[in-house]
Order: C-alpha cells, then structure tokens, then sequence
C-alpha cells in the first residue's frame, strides 16, 4: 500500500484549517484531478526547534498501520500522498531550518467534532458538532438513528481490532461529521497502540480502555441544555485519559442520572470495565448499543417537546456562521435533513 514519494508541486495549496500541538493543517486541491485535499506537516515550532521526532515517529507508525490495515477501511480518511523528509521551503513558504515530512489526504466533509485549541482561544464555537450531534442528538438524521456516531465508531474500533490493534484516542478533535450523509471520517490514527498487560511501569491495555474511551466521549449523562446561546463554546473533551480516574468518574455521574433505564443500563457496563470482565469486545459492543438505544429513545422524547426542538434548532443555526466555511462544508445543504 505504500504510495511513491508524492510531488507536493501538484497540490495548491491554501489556508490552514487546523493547528494543535503537534500538526498544522492547510487545505489544498489535487490540480491533475480536481479533489479537495488537505496537506498535513509538523508544527513549524516543532520543526524550528528540532523537536519534531516524536511527531516524525508517529507519522511513521501511523503508515505502518494502515499498511496492515489495508485500503478503503469506511470511516478512516484515505491516504493520498506522503512527501519524504526534506526542507519543504518552496512549497510552503518559510524556511524551517530542518527537514520534515509532509502528509497529504484527503479532505474529510463536514466538520470536526471539535475544532482546534487555537480556535477555542479565538472564541469560536469550536464543540457545536460535537454537542449537536454526538452528545445531544435530539434531531433525527438522514441515518434513522440518532446515535451513529457512537455507532460508527464501533465500526471503526472493530475495523482496528481484527489486525490487533487498539483504536485509542478517537477523541471528537480527530473525527469529522458530516450532517447530509451522516457519515463520520477518522483523520488521526496516532493514539492506536497494541496490547499489553500491566506491569510495574504501565497499567494493562486492552479493548477494554477502547470501551471506556466511546463511552466517556460519546454519551453522556447531563441533559440537553434549556438554554442554546453558549453551546459549543467550551470543550468537555480536551482531558489526557486515564483508566482508573476516568471510569470512577462516570461511574459517579451516571449514578445520579434521573433516568431509571438509563442508569441501569450503564452501571453495570461500567463496572465490567472498571474489573476488566469482558471477555470478548462483542460483549462489550451489544451491552453498549443496548445502552444507546435507550439513548435514542430518551431523545426521540425530547424531539416530541417544542422547547428542546427549539434550543437544538437555535444551536444548529449557528454553524451557518463565517467560521464553519473554511471546511468542506455547506450549512444550508448539509443541514437540510435536519431542519426539514
């Protein structure tokens, strides 16, 4: 599955749509076929300070994997090009002082779950997706569900499980959401990890961190805010994981969930993941699917009150503002499933 070294001369490039710690991001277009890309390099004050060979190692664990992976996994963003390292000053416009390499893929549709750190400090709604879509999805979409993305995450967790590989960190800042298919694309396979048992040094590693990680990310237990005006401003969802704090956490909120089904489903799926007592991940997926569906009905009531149709409505408009038009992505049309 390798690709040949790519000529970045082939990519136009344009603005940055994503900047974090570790990768800065810029939209571009294939000119030999007309496809949106995006062109991914370390952070220039990685490279500015020679500290980017963490970020180097991971792009390359990350190529292996999808080498083990194969193509057209659904809901992994495709690979196009990847430039091996080397000063890529012409291209980008800035000299650097060091060599890097430079990934290119394609453009996700949609929007991110979550957008940037750097636009959450410009004050940006930078978790609307997120809250709309994934945490409160109070309106049904064009997958006559209302949990998909949880679903679809499943999907993409078992895609990873069968080369033996652990789908971690699918945090909502490395999925795209796009409303008019009701698809989801994965643009960041850094955080999958393989196996291990615990040690002196390490806490064990299995499917059952991969469990933990969807619930904590993709349900959650506080209601549907009554009031819309600041959603999406804050980012729930930013935290370093941690096993044990982690589950204790939600074991905590999800004890004090007003809904009866609700609480009782979840408590014990996450007590079996506090004791690590799945025996198998399927076993872990049909209790957890079990668990959105009680979901899907809790907001199917909601969908039937005016007010909080209203609020969710309210909050859906607001992504037909300027800042949701650098990603591929078109509120009126993507949305109309929603508003119909």
């Amino acid at each position: 599955m390798r690709l040949e070294p790519a000529d970045l001369s082939r990519f136009q490039r344009g603005p940055i749509i994503g900047e974090g710690a570790d990768m800065q991001v810029f939209a571009a277009t294939d000119i030999e076929n007309g496809m949106p890309v995006v062109v991914k390099r370390p952070h220039p004050q990685l490279v500015t300070r020679s500290q980017h060979k963490a970020v180097e190692a991971r792009i390359e664990r990350t190529l292996a994997l999808r080498d083990k992976l194969g193509a057209d996994v659904s809901g992994l963003c495709n690979l196009t090009g990847i430039a091996p390292p080397a000063r890529h000053d012409a291209y980008f416009g800035d000299s650097l002082g060091e060599p890097y390499t430079v990934v290119v893929e394609e453009w996700a549709r949609g929007v991110p779950l979550v957008g940037s750190s750097l636009d959450r400090i410009r004050r940006n709604p930078i978790a609307l997706p997120y809250s709309l879509f994934a945490l409160h999805p109070v309106v049904l979409g064009p997958a006559n569900e209302r949990t998909t993305i949880a679903r679809q995450a499943l999907d993409l967790v078992e895609a990873f499980l069968r080369v033996d590989t652990l789908l971690l960190d699918m945090r909502p800042q490395n999925v795209y959401f796009d409303p008019l298919r009701a698809k989801i694309t994965l643009i960041d396979i850094a955080g999958a990890e393989a196996e291990r048992p615990e040690s002196r040094r390490h806490q064990a590693l299995d499917f059952h961190d991969v469990g933990l990680e969807l619930f904590m990310w993709y349900t959650t237990p506080q209601d549907f805010p009554r009031d819309g005006s600041h959603l999406g401003i804050s980012d729930q969802a930013d935290s370093v994981s941690n096993f044990r704090r982690d589950v204790e956490s939600l074991i905590q909120e999800h004890s004090s969930l007003s809904d009866a089904d609700r609480r009782e489903a979840a408590l014990p799926v996450l007590e079996r993941l506090r004791q690590r007592s799945y025996g198998a991940f399927d076993d872990f997926r049909r209790d957890f699917e079990h668990y959105l569906t009680l979901i899907d009905v809790h907001n199917r009531l909601l969908a039937e009150r005016p007010e909080p149709l209203r609020v969710w409505h309210e909050a859906a408009s607001r992504l037909n503002e300027p800042y949701w038009g650098k990603f591929r992505f078109d509120a009126q049309r993507d949305l109309a499933p929603y508003l119909a």
